[in-house]
């Protein structure tokens, strides 16, 4: 390694004689000494101006001691020391044009000198180094990882060799700025890249020349931020000791300090605190501020008011009154949570006007629940209230139902029946009234009676019950008006039998029924049985009948095994008769065969009239 120090205004005698014959690889530089056999090596030996080019050299004559390393053009000198050899080595940075004087041109050539530093004389030498000239650009201004406190920043550059400049923003499109050397950007808060191009466009050229420099820095143009937490904007304060807590941020450029006062008072600094308490507070209104101050002396204050109360705080939750209105006398019901928030004890009374329902004596954090019944008999709004909440309710005239008819069915009810009830209701009150008809504590009817009116309403009802029967004229609270009762009977049926005739054909009974018809309330069924020595011995036929229906022309027959007394009996209608197996005869004659020689003789006078007739 080596240390570079300035010798720009150092004097030396030496000759400066480039010779045509002699190339840039070669000493461009010599001492009028006599020995000049050590060589200088540059590696490599053409570079541009910013890259490194390695120095090395050999006095083996004058090993360890120190070696200076200097170029005459820009007065930059470097020191070294050579090793037990007396090799020696050096990296260092081709110099832009602007630190050489005078400058070679492009593609010129600088010298490079070695000496040894106690006497230059006995030992140096010299070598070229062709530096190919580029397009320079160097942004000066904001430093790199700047934080700055404005929104408008100007950047500042400076360029070698180049015709027009360009600068672009976080990536953006590039824009042209011509010889420009600085450029001002409205910029938002945080990190920003800016970049600087120079190009060199000389025709001379055989491609167009550029540079690119960039430079990243922060904006924080927003003064810190702070945000009281507690306690918020209002709050009552039920102690004399206040603990004030507070949020705050200063971006980019930290806070210091935060300070904080109440009422206007002197601030007091907290540091990075961000909480204080005050103690002592009177009871009424307060404010308090907390400021924050960033590293620049930026300041931000924020500031909430409160009221300090240390008497007893009673709160009331969920108060309910139920209902809020009804006729009277209207009983309602009250409910609610109330506790003592302060720090002395408290009484909470509950009153209808003024009238107090009851009292609660509540110590400091103690709650009770609110569970009490109360009846409105006056007409009108009635304020019940409870510690500092109220509700109104409404106490209104009620309706007044009198009845003034209930018409029940006059005649003779049966189960099964469909009758109608008819109800004639007055309301003398001031609202509208509703009256019911039940049967039975069954609702039939319902009807709107409006306040002053009269109204006649009926129902339809089928009676499907037997006995005694309640029937009620009832109102909207189900208070009975007028109540009666139908006594139902039971639904049966009822056989009317006419017509019965029975005759005995010697082997059989022949029965004849003009008609069977229930005349009852009720389905039935009726039969056609044979009774002998009091007991059915064979039952005919039957037939179940609706109440109304009948049937006509009936006609059947039995057939007997043996001679006796036989009963025909349908319903309560009956025929006796005696038979004789063998026998042919009616119920109305015991002559055996009497019936039988009565048609024989019909059936001859009938065929002698037809032959006289056919004779004529």
């Amino acid at each position: 390694g080596g240390r570079k120090t300035s010798a720009k205004n150092y004097v030396w005698s030496y000759s400066y004689s480039p010779s045509n014959n002699i190339s840039t690889e070669e000493e461009l530089l010599s001492y009028n000494v006599s020995n000049r056999t050590e060589s200088l090596s540059i590696s490599p030996k053409k570079g541009k101006p910013g890259e490194e080019v390695a120095i090395s050299g050999s006095f083996p004559e004058h090993p360890n001691e120190d070696v200076r390393i200097w170029i005459p053009e820009t007065g930059d000198e470097y020191s070294v020391t050579a090793d037990g050899n007396g090799d020696f080595s050096l990296n260092i940075d081709i110099p832009i044009a602007s630190d050489r004087t005078p400058s070679p041109g492009e593609m010129g050539s600088i010298g490079v000198i070695a000496e040894l530093r106690s006497n230059p004389k006995d030992a140096y030498a010299v070598s070229t180094l062709v530096i190919e000239e580029i397009v320079l650009v160097d942004i000066t201004s904001p430093a790199e990882g700047a934080l700055l406190m404005d929104s408008d920043v100007t950047v500042e550059w400076g360029s070698e060799k180049a015709d027009y400049h360009e600068v672009r923003l976080d990536g953006d499109a590039w824009e042209d700025v011509g010889a420009d050397t600085s450029h001002t950007f409205d910029l938002a808060d945080g990190g920003h890249t800016v970049e600087v191009k120079a190009t060199d466009e000389d025709a001379n050229q055989t491609e167009v020349k550029t540079a690119t420099d960039i430079v990243n820095f922060t904006v924080d143009s927003t003064p810190p931020e702070i945000e009281i937490t507690s306690p918020e904007e209002g709050a009552i304060i039920n102690s004399e000791e206040l603990t004030v807590e507070w949020t705050g941020d200063g971006g980019e450029i930290e806070v210091d300090h935060y300070e904080i006062r109440t009422d206007d008072n002197n601030w007091i600094e907290v540091g990075m605190d961000t909480n204080y308490t005050f103690a002592a507070l009177t009871d009424g209104d307060h404010s308090v501020e907390v400021k924050a101050q960033d590293k620049e002396g930026r300041e931000t204050i924020s500031g909430v008011n409160f009221t300090v109360n240390t008497e007893a705080q009673i709160d009331v939750q969920d108060f309910s009154v139920d209902p809020p209105q009804g006729t009277s006398p209207l009983t309602v019901d009250i409910t609610a949570q109330i506790s003592n928030e302060g720090n002395s004890n408290g009484t909470v009374e509950l009153s209808a006007g003024d009238e107090t329902i009851n009292t609660w004596q509540l110590e400091p954090g103690q709650s009770e629940s609110v569970n009490e019944s109360y009846t409105l008999e006056e007409i009108g709004d009635h304020n019940i209230t409870l510690g500092s909440e109220q509700v109104t309710v409404t106490v209104l005239d009620g309706p007044e139902l009198v009845v003034v008819d209930l018409t029940l069915p006059d005649t003779l009810v049966e189960e099964g029946d469909t009758e109608t009830i008819e109800a004639t209701v007055r309301n003398d009150g001031g609202m509208d009234g509703t009256a019911f008809i039940y049967v039975a504590d069954k609702q039939i009817a319902e009807e709107v009676i409006p306040a002053g009116d009269e109204v006649n309403f009926s129902a339809e009802y089928t009676f499907n019950e037997d006995g005694e029967i309640n029937i009620d004229l009832r109102d909207g609270d189900n208070n009975s008006l007028q109540s009666d009762s139908l006594y139902i009977n039971e639904a049966e049926p009822s056989f009317d039998v006419t017509g019965l005739e029975v005759e005995d054909t010697g082997s059989e009974l022949e029965i004849t029924v003009g008609e069977i018809e229930n005349n009852g309330s009720a389905e039935g069924t009726i039969s056609l049985e044979i009774i002998q020595d009091g007991e059915v011995i064979y039952t005919v036929d039957n037939w179940t009948l609706e109440a109304g229906d009948s049937v006509q022309d009936v006609q059947k027959t039995y057939e007997y095994d043996e001679s006796g007394d036989y009963t025909v009996k349908v319903g309560e209608e009956s025929e006796d008769i005696s038979v004789e197996t063998g026998a042919a005869g009616s119920s109305g004659d015991d002559t055996p065969g009497f019936t039988l020689a009565i048609l024989l003789m019909s059936m001859i006078f009938a065929l002698l009239a037809y032959h006289r007739k056919d004779q004529s």
